[in-house]
């Protein structure tokens, strides 16, 4: 392997131009002196929203641009050289806000979804290009249990890391991750090596970000997404009122509706015993293996599931929940 191609794909809202700038700098203190036959980081600017004053940075350090309306994800990927060097690993930060977090006229400027990126790779219109190592979200709210399953089977060579929470401004360390990279090693310990320079970073007593291996979440009989699969053909449980109890027990995030799936099989467990949550349970532990960097963190296990739909509140969440409301199609 010559080295490591990072591409950060940046959705720019006008919110988030300084942090931005803030992250370029970053990069640039990490790579100097690095060659470019160690690394490469491209920041590819995919909103419309036009940056205040050029960055000015230098190959290989950063190459910021503007993409055309037509541009997409992975036309950009298919196109850049050394993306589809195959000598060559490869890292895809997704940055910006997430989870739907940033309403502008038309739609939501945010982080392309799991169901997006799958596209990106997978439509021949795309261009094919060469599937990442690492996956990133430096974006909030996104190692919900939909994304990793979504991503599992599309990528089954490659590593996930996200956050369950809102982060800091500040995002990803980007002095510590880069150094991370050209530190080498394999995939699972750059990434684990990315979650504990992440927990270095902040001051904030409720983040939560995770690295899973989407191999060990898979669709078979044994991964995550199978548990998943057959939580899903059980009854939920017979009081909505026990469900509820649970879910608002279990870490529930930023006034949002998002809890923590370890906690909510584990409480679920204690109310309603079902060897259906315990195997999402243990399934859940297989499958994570960067997580709790943090005493701040204890009980979590670090995806995230839905339970009601914004902006329901706890007395107007429905009275029969059933499990196909709190997990994707699969």
């Amino acid at each position: 392997m010559s080295g490591w191609t990072v591409i950060v794909w940046a959705v720019v809202t006008p919110d988030l131009e300084e942090a931005l700038d803030d992250d370029l700098r970053e990069a640039a203190l990490a790579l100097e002196g690095v060659t470019a036959a160690d690394i490469h980081v491209h920041v590819v600017r995919a909103s419309g929203f036009a940056p205040p004053e050029a960055h000015p940075w230098d190959p290989p350090v950063a190459i910021p641009s503007d993409v055309v309306a037509s541009a997409t994800l992975g036309r950009t990927l298919a196109s850049a050289p050394c993306w589809q060097d195959p000598d060559r690993r490869r890292l895809l930060v997704l940055w910006g806000h997430g989870n739907r977090a940033f309403p502008v006229a038309g739609g939501y400027a945010d982080v392309p979804t799991a169901s997006e990126l799958v596209a990106a790779f997978t439509d021949p219109a795309e261009g094919h290009p060469l599937e990442p190592e690492l996956i990133g979200y430096d974006a909030c709210r996104m190692a919900s249990v939909e994304t990793i399953l979504k991503l599992a089977d599309p990528f089954p060579e490659a590593t996930f890391i996200g956050s369950m929470v809102p982060e800091p401004a500040s995002g990803w360390p980007y002095v510590s991750l880069l150094r991370t990279v050209l530190a080498g090693g394999s995939t699972t310990a750059v990434a684990a090596a990315i979650v504990e320079a992440y927990a270095a970073s902040v001051d904030v007593p409720d983040w939560c970000m995770v690295a899973v291996e989407l191999a060990l979440v898979g669709t078979g009989t044994y991964g995550l997404a199978g548990a998943v699969l057959d939580l899903r053909t059980m009854a939920p449980p017979p009081s909505a009122v026990d469900f509820f109890d649970a879910a608002a027990g279990s870490d529930t995030f930023d006034d949002s509706d998002l809890v923590d799936l370890g906690a909510l099989m584990r409480r679920l467990s204690a109310k309603t015993p079902s060897t259906y949550t315990d195997a999402v349970r243990s399934r859940l532990r297989r499958a994570t293996f960067a997580r709790r960097a943090s005493g701040s963190l204890a009980g979590r296990d670090g995806l995230s599931v839905r339970v009601g739909m914004p902006p329901l509140a706890p007395g107007s969440w429905p009275v029969s929940p059933t499990w196909a409301q709190y997990f994707p199609d699969l």
